[in-house]
């Protein structure tokens, strides 16, 4: 329910498309220095500010109405929200454009409900909390203790709350399935959590990994413990004493009194925003919320009162720090994750808070406590190319913090002379501990990876989906991005080894070194060397064919059988790989768009690799014969037998994948 799933899918689409592309073309390699120049620019730049107190609403009003203005028009967003809190009142909260494009319904800060996705969690941290100070849980007891189904021991170790609340479960990540087509269609919590456990890949404790299924785990014990529905325990323990009358985790029995409040989320394509159909999240504690800013704002002041909003208390001043306290990090270097909230900054001021994305909504609250300040913002479209806004939000907070808590900047280093010299090391591609290993959704993680390569003026090139960043060696392994001061850190085994990178704008996840064989810049040259081999097989294997028959039918000669039927097996095992190849970037398209769950259509797609494994092993045979007993010339036995190894290694690929049936987990 953060920005991932649907930033991965969306970017896995880009990538699978490409390598179609890329078969009936030949792509020059261009310098590292001019693709760095050339990256698309996916951000708005801060709007620049002199430093000013934080003393005047009407002040704020002015400067963030600017900002928000130049991000709607920009990036092509109808609606957004913004609520800031200081010292325990609502300083200010605005709505920006439109809730209802068709109906000119403007957004109103106190009315306009928002989908605020993976910031929903902290309401499920807060509940878990909560119980925690009743004693009806404790943090490091396994959680299996308060299941009525089993969490696989699959280390010594078990999985904990504290595990779930730090994202260190160890879980593999599963983006498709996490919504719903329609409220008829979500399927109870506790059954779905059952049917549906994630495969354990790392030793909890760990390494952060992301985890919508580890919170909605969380908000199940929650439900089990408490004795009542998450939803009501929610609006029993928060949104009464918070005072927030106008939010809701509620989706089939949604607030009819809330209802004709809820903005339209959007798309955004060829100049047109298109409303998207409702959501529905079946991970519900993981980010169904429905929320206006003022309401958010409540939350805010409540964690940044020490848990009390007014006369009413959601929980300890203790429990409160504890939370915001940093529980666990990738590296000390970098940013962390305390019970729930996690770093959106490490110091300078340290912002604690949370970031979420739905397909359509996208928002960010930061916590600002040695300022007792609060920042929430909120969009109901991600804009052109579907991800402007989630780089947007770390804008307006940016643009913020330089206007109302300005530090001095450090500049950034000249690269050290020797690094060139040992740059290779750091070179290669890291992939993000937030992944799948058991089912299709592997390949998400296999092509878009954190790419690193060295740049001629002693810098690396780190590239992920859309950023692209320019780094700078200040000490052996940590390094800082030119353009925003922001660190990245890699860390080595005891053989000096580089084995990770941690990024300092997400805690919650790690990029760990793929080896050669499962590096795209393996993968891709090999998948699509192997489509145009088989496209060419399929085309000239046909006309050869059609000629020796037509040969045959002049001379009156009867064809040879098993020279005829070697092509044949060629033809189709080629002409299914091709139709496999296309038929599955289509559908991960369509899944990118909405990612409900795997459609049935690709489940019969993925059938096609089963047969053609049989057809290769046929190839196979024909191969050895055809040397064997001379087909064809010398050039035509070479390409048959290419071919052949051509479908051997789509078959490894395809297996590697996950993308037939036999090798869903």
């Amino acid at each position: 329910m953060n920005t991932h799933p649907v930033f991965n899918l969306r970017w896995l689409s880009v990538w699978l498309g490409l390598t179609l592309g890329a078969m009936l073309v030949v792509i020059a390699a261009a310098p590292i220095e001019t693709l760095a120049a050339e990256a698309p620019d996916i951000r708005l730049s801060a709007v620049e500010a002199t430093s000013s107190d934080l003393s005047d609403p009407q002040d704020l009003e002015a400067f963030i109405d600017g900002i928000m203005t130049a991000q709607l028009d920009a990036h092509q967003i109808p609606g957004a929200v913004v609520a800031v809190v200081k010292d325990g009142e609502l300083f200010f909260a605005k709505g920006y454009g439109y809730a209802d494009l068709a109906a000119l319904k403007p957004v109103k800060a106190d009315q306009t409900l928002f989908h605020p996705g993976s910031v929903s969690k902290l309401f499920t941290w807060t509940a878990v909390m909560q119980l925690v100070e009743q004693g009806k849980l404790d943090l490091d007891t396994d959680v299996n203790t308060y299941l009525d189904f089993t969490i696989p021991a699959t280390y010594p170790e078990p999985v904990t709350l504290r595990n779930l609340m730090t994202h260190t479960p160890g879980f593999e990540d599963k983006g498709i399935g996490i919504f719903a087509a329609s409220a008829e269609d979500l399927i109870p919590l506790g059954k779905f959590l059952a049917d549906n456990v994630p495969a354990r890949v790392y030793p909890p404790g760990e390494t952060t990994a992301y985890s919508n299924y580890g919170t909605a785990l969380a908000g199940y014990i929650v439900e089990r413990v408490s004795g009542v529905s998450f939803e009501q325990y929610i609006e029993d323990t928060i949104f009464q004493p918070l005072d927030m009358q106008h939010s809701t985790f509620r989706q089939r029995d949604f607030p009819s009194d809330l209802a004709e409040d809820v903005s339209m989320g959007y798309t955004y394509a060829n100049g047109v925003s298109k409303a998207g159909n409702p959501e529905y999240v079946q991970v519900f504690p993981a980010g169904s919320l429905s929320s206006t800013a003022t309401d958010m704002a409540n939350f805010m002041i409540a964690y940044l009162q020490g848990g009390q909003y007014g006369e009413g208390c959601i929980l300890q001043e203790a429990t409160v720090q504890e939370m915001h306290r940093q529980q666990f990090t990738n590296d000390p270097q970098t940013t962390g994750i305390g019970l729930g909230f996690y770093e959106l900054r490490a110091d300078n001021p340290r912002i604690v808070g949370h970031e979420g994305d739905t397909m359509y909504f996208h928002s960010l609250l930061g916590l600002i406590s040695e300022h007792n300040v609060g920042l929430f913002v909120s969009y109901n479209s991600g804009g052109e190319s579907g991800m402007r806004a989630m780089f947007a939000r770390r804008d307006v907070l940016d643009a913020f913090l330089a206007r109302y808590y300005p530090v001095e900047e450090t500049p950034v280093p000249a690269p050290p002379t020797d690094f060139l010299a040992r740059a290779g090391r750091f070179a290669g591609a890291y992939g993000s501990s937030r992944s799948n290993y058991t089912s299709a959704e592997k390949v998400i993680g296999l092509f878009q990876p954190l790419s690193v390569s060295p740049l001629p003026d002693g810098t690396l090139l780190a590239s992920y989906g859309p950023i692209q960043m320019q780094l700078v060696e200040v000490e052996p392994l940590k390094f800082q991005n030119i353009e925003d001061g922001s660190w990245v850190v890699f860390s080595e085994d005891e053989n000096g080894q580089i084995t990770a990178v941690m990024v300092d704008w997400d805690p919650t996840e790690k990029f760990i070194k793929l080896p050669w064989y499962a590096s795209p810049s393996v993968h891709m040259p090999v998948l699509i060397l192997c489509l145009m081999l088989f496209l060419v097989g399929v085309i000239g294997w046909s006309i050869r064919l059609v000629e020796e028959r037509g040969q045959a039918k002049a001379s009156g000669e009867p064809r040879p059988l098993l020279p005829r039927l070697a092509r044949w097996v060629g033809i189709v095992t080629g002409a299914l790989n091709v139709i496999f190849a296309v038929a599955i970037t289509g559908l991960f398209m369509s899944v990118s768009a909405n990612p409900v769950g795997i459609p049935p259509a690709m489940i019969a797609v993925m059938v096609i690799p089963v047969v053609t494994a049989l057809l290769t092993l046929g190839m196979v045979v024909c191969s050895v014969l055809a040397w064997k007993d001379r087909y064809w010339r010398f050039g035509g036995r070479l390409f048959y037998t290419l071919t052949t190894l051509a479908g051997v290694l789509f078959i490894v690929l395809v297996n590697y994948w996950h993308l037939w049936v036999i090798g869903q987990g």
